[in-house]
């Protein structure tokens, strides 16, 4: 595909040796990412989008997007979910004058408020926050950032996330529930006795925002997915609302039940979810880290991670996908301004969001209230971002295989190739 750029596209991306010029050192980690002026973007026009990350593919010379949002149509409040667009390159025009096609949506079945139904994950709110082909041929698998609501007024919400299957990026099925956050396991999976603890409105809970990539390990494919989990204080969880990897062999297609969940150590054995650490942290002040996006960027020949925070964007970096360098703010957040949210890291030459290069576009939405002050909306920008490498510090390793896949290696048959 050729990739078209317009003059206001060009100018974010020309700026990158500038930015880079004067962003200062790089970090204790070695490596540095740089984001340049930020602009406003109406892909398709869509509002309040992004509201998610941004999924593509690139074949045959078509670009094909999906993107959250919600579509201002003949209903009270509008149409939210998932949509599907076909702009002609990664432009700003192309962009915006993309045509949106919803593919993607809850259910909102008014009549069964029940929480322990198959569809009552997806029943207030689903949008897919990732796509990635499938094991099969010509298959995509998508991973869904689904939500209940208890009391049916959008907050507090109840998050969970999904998978479903599709072979040609518009129509969806197979839709199943996979990890559902640590306050459903340490209730034994009992949905009434977590809502029973979303008193407030702010008592938001469960696995959201997903983002998967396909890692080969030895002989082995699996998906690797990570989320933000919040958690509120039970007797055997403390709040909290962190970065978490759960994973499954990509044979399987990220199935319910095929999934193992990071301990801390550890994978835990396929199966039912258990109790995960975080591997990322919330940095001091952010309230929470959410929507981490994960590609394998091939400048610093590592997994980049980024997400939002209540005060900025941050990034990071792991050689093994467990194991993540200190998150380094972006410094995207400007003035007064509402922080930045739902990042995703896009480099125009690439055939999918998987993998990101030295220099790309940086997407994301920030809430904005209107002049009465009182409507709200979650408008789209734009930067251009430069990684700069440096040296990267090896992450420690204990083991053979971990000293052996911290260094690049590949552990096959109890040998480091």
């Amino acid at each position: 595909m050729t990739v078209s750029l317009d003059s206001k596209t060009r100018s974010l991306l020309t700026g990158i040796a500038c930015v880079a010029a004067i962003a200062g050192p790089v970090t204790a980690q070695g490596w540095h990412i740089a984001v340049g002026p930020e602009s406003t973007l109406d892909i398709g026009k869509i509002h309040n989008a992004p509201n998610g990350h941004i999924s593509y593919q690139q074949v045959g010379g078509r670009l094909t997007l999906w993107v959250d949002g919600r579509i201002y149509d003949n209903t009270p409040k509008g149409t939210q979910g998932t949509f599907i667009l076909h702009p002609a390159s990664w432009s700003s025009a192309d962009l915006e004058a993309a045509s949106p096609q919803l593919v993607f949506k809850a259910t909102h079945d008014t009549a069964d408020h029940r929480c322990n139904t198959d569809s009552a994950w997806f029943r207030n709110y689903a949008a897919i926050n990732t796509v990635i082909p499938g094991p099969k041929p010509g298959q995509l698998v998508a991973f869904v950032d689904g939500e209940f609501h208890p009391d049916s007024t959008g907050t507090p919400l109840h998050a969970s996330i999904g998978v479903a299957t599709s072979t040609d990026g518009i129509t969806w099925t197979n839709r199943r529930l996979i990890i559902q956050g640590k306050n459903m396991v340490a209730s034994g999976f009992n949905c009434y006795s977590v809502d029973s603890l979303m008193r407030r409105r702010t008592d938001n809970v469960g696995a959201a925002g997903p983002s998967a990539v396909i890692r080969s390990e030895g002989n082995e494919k699996y998906i690797y997915l990570y989320y933000l989990d919040r958690t509120l204080a039970t007797a055997r969880v403390s709040a909290s609302a962190d970065i978490y990897a759960a994973r499954a062999l990509y044979s399987g297609g990220g199935a319910p039940g095929t999934w193992q969940f990071w301990t801390g150590k550890r994978w835990s054995a396929p199966g039912t979810e258990v109790i995960a650490q975080p591997v990322v942290t919330t940095p001091a002040g952010g309230i929470e880290s959410a929507q981490p996006q994960v590609s394998y960027n091939t400048v610093l020949k590592r997994w980049l991670m980024v997400f939002h925070t209540h005060t900025d964007l941050y990034a990071s970096a792991s050689q093994d996908g467990t194991t993540w360098d200190t998150p380094q703010p972006l410094g995207a957040s400007t003035g007064k301004n509402r922080p930045p949210a739902f990042p995703t890291l896009v480099t125009p030459t690439s055939t999918e969001q998987q993998t990101t290069g030295a220099t790309g576009l940086l997407f994301y939405s920030r809430e904005v209230t209107g002049p009465s002050g009182n409507r709200k909306s979650y408008p789209g920008y734009v930067r251009s971002f430069t990684i700069s490498p440096g040296v990267v510090r090896k992450p420690p390793c204990g083991t053979p295989r971990q000293c052996c896949e911290a260094n690049g290696g590949t552990w096959s048959g109890k040998r480091c190739t």
